[in-house]
C-alpha cells in the first residue's frame, strides 16, 4: 500500500512537472514568435531608415549640384560685371587724366583762364563723382555675391532631413527590450 501511495505521489509529481514543462514551453514558443516578430519590425525600420538615408544623400547631391550651378552662374555674372567695372573706371581714370592735363594746360594760357578752369574744375567733379559711384556699386556687388554663398550654405543645412545622429538614435529606440 504504501508503495502504490508512493508511486501515486510521484506520478502526480511527474504530471505537475510535464505539465509546467509544456507550460513553459508554450511561453518559450511565444516569446520565440515574439521575438522574431520584433526582428523583423526591426529589420523592416532598418530597411526604411537605409531608404530615407539614401534619399536624403541623394537629394542633398541634387540640392549640392543645383547650389553650385547657381553659384556659378552668379559668378560668373559677376565677373563679367566687375570686368565691365574695371574697365569704366580705367577708362574713368584715363578720362581723369585727360581733364586734369587739360586743366593744365588751360591754367597755363592766357585765354579766359578763370572760366576754363572753373568748366574743368566742374567736369573733374563730375567724373570723381561718377568714379566714386561705381567704385561703391563694386563693393555692394561683392557683399552681395558673399552673401549668396552664404545663403546656399545656409540653406543646403537645413534642406538635409535626416542626420547620423538622428539616424542613430532611431536605430536605438527600436532595439528589443527586456
Amino acid at each position: 500500500m504504501f508503495e502504490l501511495h508512493f508511486f501515486s505521489t510521484c506520478f502526480r509529481q511527474l504530471k505537475r512537472q510535464i505539465e509546467a514543462t509544456s507550460r513553459m514551453e508554450n511561453e518559450r514558443a511565444d516569446l520565440l514568435q515574439k521575438l522574431q516578430l520584433l526582428q523583423s519590425s526591426h529589420q523592416h525600420i532598418q530597411d526604411q531608415l537605409t531608404e530615407a538615408l539614401q534619399s536624403a544623400e541623394q537629394q542633398k547631391q541634387k540640392l549640392e549640384q543645383a547650389h553650385q550651378s547657381q553659384l556659378d552662374a552668379v559668378e560668373s555674372a559677376a565677373n563679367v560685371r566687375e570686368k565691365q567695372y574695371k574697365q569704366q573706371l580705367k577708362d574713368v581714370k584715363a578720362r581723369l587724366k585727360q581733364v586734369l592735363q587739360d586743366w593744365e594746360n588751360l591754367r597755363k594760357s592766357t585765354q579766359s583762364a578763370t572760366t576754363r578752369e572753373q568748366h574743368l574744375s566742374a567736369q573733374l567733379v563730375s567724373v570723381e563723382a561718377e568714379l566714386e559711384q561705381q567704385r561703391v556699386e563694386c563693393e555692394q556687388l561683392r557683399e552681395n555675391i558673399e552673401q549668396m554663398k552664404l545663403d546656399q550654405v545656409t540653406m543646403l543645412e537645413q534642406s538635409l532631413p535626416v542626420t547620423e545622429p538622428q539616424a542613430v538614435e532611431a536605430l536605438t529606440q527600436c532595439s528589443p527590450k527586456s
